[in-house]
């Protein structure tokens, strides 16, 4: 018997950090690595709510993906 992994795209624009984990695989961890490098900008892929909440907009993040090459 196959176990079945459920995929989860919102339909939210931004979804909590955690989520997207669920979504594309990123982890907190990586999430806030590439917050810190720079690779992903504020108000585009990544804000903070209101509430101190990091918050993730997942359609910008696969445009990010689709849009730019691989860097060692």
């Amino acid at each position: 018997m196959q176990s079945h992994e459920i995929i989860i795209y919102p339909f939210a624009k931004w979804v909590k950090s955690t989520l997207l984990k669920s979504i594309n695989g990123y982890t907190p961890d990586a999430i806030r690595g590439k917050i810190r490098s720079g690779q992903w900008r504020e108000g585009r892929e990544w804000k903070k709510a209101p509430d101190g909440n990091i918050m993730v907009n997942p359609r910008a993040i696969d445009e990010w993906i689709e849009t730019h090459d691989y860097v060692a």
